[in-house]
């Protein structure tokens, strides 16, 4: 129970600070927070006195890390010389590295002659913006401005035509469009939805497609999260201990091999909730202790916050955290009312729906702008097909690596089954 009060006082801590800018009113903020939750945790659990100032300093540390941290990443991401240009709305001519697409925004690292580079929000003409890739490279001329959003703290919007420069690859961008030379599929949908379950890779689908996701609100299935992490973690786990390994190497094995997964995905804020969480649970495992779902997740909101401030703001992290803690602290009652009135596979899908759609309701209302009249029966009768899918998907994901053709059959099987 500590650590998920710990959780929660960070969470309100830097979620307050984000809406303040007066030095003072955030260290007013830090001290209430602080004096509450550990008021909050010495009820709990009475210490004594060095205890008790133990726990003190110990959460006084924690916010004062993630403080110093936010501090660094915000004067990082937006150097102050920047945003005095942008506070101008002044043109610049420059170079954007497409670092990140989703649906809503596209972010990019942005290089000039006169000024640092920075991170900003790209705002590209339809044209350009319908077929981006992640990578891509664009010199041109852009209006750089004030962003609306907490971070990036800066915007840049296209004002001319652009010219497309070469990508310079790595690795990563190598091995996903090793993956994607790989994806034949029964349709273009199915291919995507492939990819989407896989790596988390929606650019592929069609418009209509993704209206009809998020009508039935489905959207989330195409967000890498703990399923895929668990499903890499316990295939290389499976493997390894088969074939007699050591219990130290195979817990070091897993975690690199989910380090790399993750590094393929991109670091979205689900997978790095998810990865974060599943490496608390492996490395309490590896120290032969058994640690509570539970506390694995208030841990990983802690360090998550901790190392990466600004996500206290993104909905799609608070998204999967209260996904994944409906489905801790609710599902198991919840399924154990519905098995005794139906079968135990069928009560113990719609306790999970159930679970995550209620605690996630008012913001996925906020997301759709409307109530999600089908998302249950929508999300029960997709639930039974996600992970074959999935599975398929990671390992043709693989396995093209060393032999196309079998992957580009895995690739097919999975886009059948999605059909």
């Amino acid at each position: 129970m500590i650590p998920f009060i710990w959780a929660g006082a960070l969470s309100i801590e830097l979620l307050a600070q984000s809406m303040v800018s007066e030095p003072w009113t955030k260290t007013l903020i830090s001290i209430a927070v602080l004096a509450f939750s550990a008021a909050v945790s010495m009820k709990l659990r009475p210490m004594a006195a060095s205890a008790s100032m133990t726990l003190v300093v110990g959460l006084a540390l924690l916010f004062s890390f993630a403080g110093a941290s936010a501090s660094t990443a915000e004067t990082a991401s937006s150097p102050v010389e920047v945003v005095a240009v942008a506070q101008a709305y002044s043109t610049v001519d420059c170079i954007v590295r497409v670092t990140r697409v989703d649906r809503f925004q596209v972010f990019g690292e942005v290089t000039t002659v006169n000024l640092p580079t920075f991170t900003a929000s790209v705002v590209f003409k339809d044209d350009i913006r319908n077929a981006l890739k992640v990578g891509q490279r664009f010199k041109g001329l852009f209006r750089l401005k004030p962003s609306h959003r907490d971070s990036p703290k800066i915007a840049l919007v296209q004002t001319a035509s652009l010219e497309n420069l070469a990508q310079q690859k790595n690795w990563l961008e190598s091995l996903r469009e090793n993956f994607a030379a790989t994806a034949k599929s029964i349709t273009p949908d199915s291919g995507a939805l492939v990819a989407g379950l896989a790596i988390g890779d929606d650019s592929a689908l069609s418009g209509q497609m993704l209206t009809r996701m998020k009508t039935l609100s489905l959207t989330h299935l195409t967000a890498v999260s703990g399923a895929n992490c668990a499903i890499v973690i316990g295939g290389v786990f499976l493997l390894l201990r088969r074939a007699g390994i050591r219990r130290f190497v195979t817990l070091t094995l897993s975690l690199v091999a989910l380090a790399l997964y993750v590094a393929v995905v991109g670091f979205e804020p689900s997978v790095i909730r998810a990865a974060v969480m599943a490496s608390v649970v492996l490395l309490c495992a590896f120290a032969g202790r058994r640690v509570p779902p539970t506390v694995a997740l208030s841990w990983a909101v802690i360090l998550v916050l901790s190392l990466w401030p600004s996500m206290v703001t993104n909905l799609g992290f608070w998204l999967s955290v209260v996904a994944t803690a409906a489905i801790l602290l609710i599902a198991p009652t919840l399924y154990k009312k519905l098995s005794a009135r139906m079968p135990a596979g069928f009560a113990l899908a719609l306790a999970v729906v159930v679970s995550a759609q209620l605690w996630c309701l008012p913001m996925l209302v906020n997301l759709s702008g409307g109530l999600p009249t089908y998302s249950i029966v929508a999300n029960l009768l997709a639930e039974p097909l996600v992970a074959p899918i999935t599975v398929l998907g990671i390992l043709a994901l693989v396995v093209a690596i060393v032999f196309p053709p079998l992957a580009a059959l895995l690739y097919w099987l999975a886009s059948f089954v999605a059909c």
